[in-house]
């Protein structure tokens, strides 16, 4: 019963295309042989359409041996559906052959040039708006099977993968040339240290300042905001197949006209004149107005027959005539508006009151003009909107991905841009200070001046150390993993700034350091103090040396304030070459977790950072 029901449309268009036969036939024999044989032929037409286009050319041969006139209509149905359906289920290369095998079976009874462009063009005609909607239906199913990859993908993931790839860029293109800078750097000053060289000494400054114009050009591009995507540019308007609409029209129009003139020279309709001519040359013209609106296209072809009623005489329709209602047909079936489809309805329904007042037995052949390009089109149409939704569904995915991946990428480059000032800028600025302060005392205090070098030489090798633990973070996939510019942590956050502290007050500056002993907070937050004291204690030297800094650290309930203040500089500050993106990326580490910071001038003198932070109890002391 489940199979049965299965078929139940198959069964229903096959019970009425063998009622249709046996109400087109007068003959009992031909009626009891032909009607079962009609609803055979087309039960498999959609499951197996190659089994239904064989047996439409054996029911062509029992059509002849019981004599069915070659001029009836009765197998017209079985026709249209086999055809259409060859195409539209797609039987491959032995459907398509049995095409020109079928106009041979239906011509073969009366052999005639005429006879044979009709079948051709109906024929053809059929196939054609089959293969049309299987081709829709095809880029449909493919838009959908887009979607749903799209659709399935981990954005996370997929950012995840673009965000690696990224990282491994940036590490071989950033990373080595800050490297190679350091280590330049840290070579003049193993020169210098026992001959205490000016031109090393010197060196090491020109590097400095050279590394730190490379590190402000590439942190320049990491922080780079990339141009918005310009929306894309609406479809074009489809004027090529207008103009294609509007040849095609006129030549429909030419040869409409042009048969009508042979067929009433012939004397197979009456003498119709200049008017009839006329009125088959407007059917063939108003195809020009098929895709601009196909509504108003099909009701200025209805004029034609309202005209041909009014005036008594039939309209010398041809093939082109018959063309140009087919594509009329199609066309509001693609629109599929209701307007449209009443349009549709107002022609077809007065050209079949003009062909059955005029030529009854044509009335059949004209339903099946308008009816199977409008079934078709409708069909066309409902494959095209799933299309269409599919396809915007996958654009839309595409674009929220797309747009996940330049975000992570983006935060990716941010975060490297920060690690790399953290890192390189603390130290390039140490290290210039205190070549700077060696050839200051090379003559009057050589062992301060060794002494001087040597911190020179040990910020060095801290600072290669460092971007050889981020190079491997980079290269693992892991950047910006909270702490990992403190490759050798502290057991205690007070011990790394106390470390910190006493290297900066090696280049010139007092530092008065207040942590508590008991402080304890999680790694990211302790990661983000320490940062903020080494850029904080950095720019002082830069920009006060020989002034008194207070780095303070304390509690209030759940929230944790780090304080940085200076004095003032006692003397005129050397202001070592500074990338200019310090104060960036604090802000950016202390907003990430949900922080604040303030820097601002004190009144006084002096200058003053104040960030406050989340403070969750970790492990971390």
């Amino acid at each position: 019963m489940g199979r049965i029901r299965g078929w139940g449309a198959e069964i229903a268009i096959a019970l009425a295309c063998g009622i249709w036969a046996v109400g087109f036939l007068a003959d009992p024999v031909q009626a009891l042989v032909l009607g079962p044989a009609t609803a055979a032929t087309v039960v498999p037409f959609r499951r197996r359409p190659l089994v239904a286009g064989l047996a439409l050319i054996v029911l062509q041969g029992i059509a002849w041996a019981v004599d069915l006139p070659p001029d009836s209509v009765a197998l017209l149905p079985p026709l249209l559906v086999v055809v259409f359906a060859l195409r539209r289920y797609d039987a491959g290369r032995w459907g398509l052959a049995l095409l020109p095998a079928i106009v041979a079976t239906v011509v073969v009874r009366e052999p005639g040039l005429p006879d044979l462009l009709f079948v051709g063009v109906v024929v053809g005609g059929t196939a054609a708006f089959g293969a049309a909607i299987r081709r829709r239906e095809q880029e449909a199913r493919t838009a959908q099977d887009a979607a749903a990859e799209l659709g399935a993908r981990d954005p996370a993931e997929l950012a995840a993968r673009v965000v690696a790839e990224e990282r491994s860029r940036l590490a071989g293109e950033t990373l080595d040339v800050v490297r190679q800078a350091v280590r330049t750097m840290r070579g003049h000053a193993a020169a210098a240290e026992q001959s205490l060289s000016v031109a090393d000494l010197e060196a090491v400054g020109s590097e400095g300042r050279r590394a730190v114009g490379e590190l402000r050009r590439l942190l320049g591009l990491l922080r780079e905001v990339p141009e918005p995507r310009s929306p894309e540019e609406p479809p074009p308007t489809p004027t090529r197949a207008r103009w294609v609409d509007v040849g095609t029209a006129l030549a429909l129009a030419a040869l409409a006209a042009g048969e009508a003139l042979t067929l009433t020279e012939a004397g197979e309709i009456p003498e119709t004149g200049v008017l009839g001519v006329l009125l088959v040359a407007v059917i063939g013209g108003s195809v020009a107005l098929r895709r601009v609106d196909a509504g108003l296209a099909c009701l200025l072809a209805a004029l034609a027959p309202v005209v041909s009623l009014a005036e008594g005489f039939p309209l010398p329709a041809g093939m082109a005539t018959m063309v140009a209602w087919a594509l009329l047909s199609w066309s509001a079936g693609t629109d599929g508006r209701p307007r449209t489809l009443a349009a549709l309805a107002v022609l077809a329904a007065t050209t079949s009151a003009e062909a059955y007042r005029f030529t009854p037995g044509n009335v059949p052949i004209t339903v099946a003009t308008f009816a199977v390009p409008a079934v078709a089109g409708l069909l066309w149409i409902s494959r095209d909107r799933v299309g269409r939704a599919a396809e915007a569904a996958a654009t839309t995915l595409e674009a929220a991905q797309r747009s996940a991946s330049e975000q992570a990428v983006r935060a990716e480059r941010q975060r490297l841009a920060r690690e790399l000032h953290d890192v390189v800028s603390h130290a390039i600025s140490v290290m210039v200070v205190q070549a700077g302060a060696a050839l200051a005392l090379r003559g009057s205090d050589p062992d301060r001046a060794r002494q001087a070098v040597r911190a020179v030489t040990d910020a060095g090798a801290r600072t290669l150390a460092e971007l050889d633990v981020l190079f491997g973070l980079l290269d693992a996939g892991a950047a910006g993993v909270a702490g990992h510019a403190l490759p050798a942590r502290p057991p205690t956050l007070g011990r790394a700034l106390g470390e910190l502290a006493a290297r900066i007050e090696g280049a010139g500056v007092t530092v008065r350091l207040r942590v508590p002993d008991d402080l304890r907070t999680d790694d990211d937050v302790a990661e983000t103090i320490h940062r903020i004291a080494q850029e904080t204690l950095t720019n002082a030297v830069r920009y006060a040396p020989g002034s008194c800094v207070e780095v303070t650290v304390g509690r209030d309930g759940d929230r944790l304030t780090i304080t940085v203040a200076d004095d003032g500089p006692r003397t005129p500050p050397l202001a070592p070459p500074s990338s200019g993106f310090g104060l960036v990326g604090l802000s950016e580490r202390v907003r990430a977790l949900g922080g604040d910071l303030v820097a601002a001038p004190q009144p006084d003198a002096g200058f003053r950072v104040t960030a406050t932070l989340p403070a969750p109890v970790g492990t971390r002391r």
